[in-house]
Order: C-alpha cells, then sequence, then structure tokens
C-alpha cells in the first residue's frame, strides 16, 4: 500500500485510491491533517502538493512496525471493494506470496500432495487474498489441499498434532476453543 501511494506520488501512476483513505488511518492522521483533504482526490492540486504529501508520509516512516503496517490492510481491503485495480492487486499478491511460501516448504520437504491450512484474520476475511494463494497452490502442487484454519498458530497446531495422533475431538470441544479467544476472531 505504502509502494503505490509512493508510485502515485513519485510518478503519477497508476492512479489509486490508496492516498484518499491514508490520512483515515492513525499512523497517518496527524501527519497528512494538516494537508487540504482535496490534495488526496485531485490530480492537479496532489502535483502541486506532492513534495508536502509525501514529506507528510514519510514523517510516519519511523513509527513503522509490522504490526502498524499489517494495520493498513483495512484501507487496502475498502479500497479493493470499491474497485480499485492497485488495491486489488496488492491483495492477490499477498496470496500469491503466501502460496509461495507454501509451495517452497512442500518442495523443501518433497510433498507433492501437502495439507496446507490458510491461517489469520487476512485469509479468513479477505476471499481474494485466499482464492489466489489457493490457485496458486493448486497450479502449482495439483493434489495439494488447502483449508481455512481458524485458530491461532499455537491452538491450530496443537488440534493438528492431536488430530494426526489419532485423537478425535467432539464438534462441541473445537467450538469451546474458538470461544475461549484462542481463533484468529478473539
Amino acid at each position: 500500500a505504502l509502494r503505490a501511494v509512493t508510485r502515485l506520488l513519485d510518478f503519477g501512476a497508476p492512479e489509486t485510491t490508496l492516498l484518499a483513505v491514508l490520512p483515515s488511518h492513525p499512523l497517518f492522521r496527524e501527519t497528512l491533517s494538516s494537508l487540504p483533504s482535496a490534495v488526496f482526490t485531485d490530480p492537479g492540486l496532489r502535483e502541486q502538493q506532492r513534495d508536502r504529501i509525501g514529506e507528510a508520509v514519510k514523517a510516519a516512516y519511523p513509527h513503522l512496525d509490522r504490526r502498524s503496517i499489517a494495520s493498513l490492510c483495512p484501507l487496502v481491503a475498502q479500497c479493493a471493494e470499491q474497485g480499485d485495480a492497485v488495491a486489488q492487486g496488492i491483495l492477490v499478491s499477498a496470496g500469491q506470496r503466501a502460496a509461495d511460501c507454501a509451495i517452497r516448504l512442500a518442495r523443501h520437504l518433497g510433498l507433492t500432495a501437502p495439507r496446507v491450512a490458510a491461517m489469520g484474520g487476512v485469509m479468513l476475511n479477505l476471499p481474494s487474498v485466499l482464492a489466489a494463494c489457493r490457485d496458486a497452490i493448486r497450479e502449482a502442487l495439483p493434489a495439494a489441499e488447502v483449508e481455512v484454519r481458524d485458530f491461532t498458530l499455537a491452538a491450530g497446531a496443537v488440534l493438528r498434532a492431536l488430530e494426526l495422533g489419532g485423537v478425535r475431538l467432539d464438534q462441541e470441544t473445537v467450538d469451546r476453543l474458538r470461544r475461549s479467544g484462542e481463533s484468529c476472531h478473539g
């Protein structure tokens, strides 16, 4: 998302609505609030104010960490839902990168039909990311199974280990674990 905004500021294209929603994010609210709102949507005004916008965006960079960068995902999803091709491409690329990790690991382990567990809020809540991940895995490993899991890594690993060990958990126990706050939703 930040690369797309930088490309828009530096080169004027590709056009994206990500810049317009950036001021709504807490990380950028303070640095971008001093600029008139029209600079984010009017290409002519944006060009005149390009350096000021760029400096305001860069002022937030020292505060970027993994969590704050991940918190931009809802803004990307919002823009993608509204038809922004750049945002849609970011989500597809995220799914393909996730698939690439799974594919490389499966090949490294010599697995031709791995069971891949897609986990986390992005996979659960953004169908385009999950679809891109699934498609890329199936293209590279046609016999692979891709399952969506809504547990944290720790809880999911325990459940998977129990499943592989032949321990059967009834649905009530699994649901209780979900409600206990150990899922990606809680």
